[in-house]
């Protein structure tokens, strides 16, 4: 982990400091649990998920997470495009 001992350019209010703490703790867990989910996954079936290509953390937050903004498109993040998003078999080796 880095720290700075720069000049902040922003001073965030101590509520948006809050907001902010609370939001990456609470996103990192997620990617946690979901990397964990992965890895159980990849012990069962004896595939390793390795994202080729455009699939990834990334796009992740863009198919899933900027969706959110917008309820006509939070409605289309369906369990099925969730499951066709992560089960692509290029995303998943041949074994471990």
């Amino acid at each position: 982990m880095s720290s700075s001992t720069t000049t902040p350019v922003i001073d965030f209010t101590p509520e948006e400091l809050a907001t902010l703490i609370s939001a990456t703790r609470e996103g990192t867990a997620s990617i946690v649990k979901l990397l964990n989910t992965l890895n159980d996954i990849s012990s069962r079936t004896g595939r390793k998920w390795e994202p080729l290509g455009t699939f990834g953390f990334q796009t992740i937050f863009i198919d899933f997470a900027e969706p959110l903004s917008t309820p006509d498109q939070a409605a289309q993040i369906t369990d099925r495009a969730i499951a066709d998003a992560f089960s692509d078999p290029t995303n998943w080796s041949a074994q471990l």
